[in-house]
């Protein structure tokens, strides 16, 4: 039976497409190193311009897990109102995907949110003065623009001042497949910490992680193996 305005449970899911399309960029797509506390989400999350693509970003979320091999320990789910939890916890007439079942309970965890992202845009790094700069502060907005905004109030905008302050931007040391490239730190958002370099072979790498989580994250990077 098929309910009108619903998907059928036979819906394909979207993110094996968004996978396939990471796979195919000409530049490997990282994350981090694999790691006790982090689970990554079975599929990225992709942004491209053209057909096919003339660029594109691939971005990363994680579940994570303050207390390792302990799903029911509180520390372990998400501070969710009651609203959202009633949402989760409600069982609709109707039979889900599969996948969207399992997105739905990511939800009950805490999360780094896109956090680590994989850009290939040559049209940026030839018109760009400093394309790492751009693609890290533009990472760093995106994330806190979409996970702390109640935090900030009101008036939280896309164009960050406190992210254009010189001050801001220091020389960073990123690992990556074991190995520190030259990079830079973003210190200017007090709830986002951003990381990000150049790679050798044209990827620019960044991450927006949230400051309240580095005790439990090892912030290095490793190539994805698909």
């Amino acid at each position: 039976m098929r309910f009108a305005g619903v998907l059928p449970e036979d819906a394909p899911d979207p993110g094996v497409a968004a996978m396939a399309q990471a796979r195919a960029l000409p530049v490997p797509v990282r994350t981090l190193v694999a790691q006790p506390t982090l689970a990554r989400i079975a599929h990225p999350s992709l942004m491209s311009t053209g057909e096919p693509p003339t660029a594109a970003s691939v971005s990363w979320s994680y579940t994570l897990w303050r207390v390792p091999g302990a799903p029911d320990d509180p520390a372990n789910l998400a501070d969710l109102d009651d609203a959202t939890r009633e949402s989760l916890d409600a069982e609709p007439p109707w039979p889900r995907p599969a996948w969207l079942v399992a997105s739905l309970e990511w939800m009950r965890r805490p999360m780094l949110w896109e956090a680590v992202r994989t850009t290939w845009d040559p049209p940026l790094v030839a018109r760009a003065a400093d394309p790492l700069a751009d693609a890290l502060r533009q990472h760093v907005a995106y994330v806190a623009v979409n996970r702390f905004d109640e935090a900030r109030g009101p008036d939280a905008r896309w164009d960050r001042p406190e992210l254009e302050a010189a001050s801001a931007w220091n020389p960073a040391e990123v690992l990556v497949d074991g190995v520190a490239v030259d990079g830079v730190r973003l210190d200017g958002d007090p709830h986002v910490l951003g990381l990000g370099a150049v790679l050798a072979d044209g990827a620019i790498l960044t991450a927006a992680l949230p400051r309240a989580e580095l005790a439990h994250v090892r912030v290095a990077f490793e190539t994805v193996a698909w």
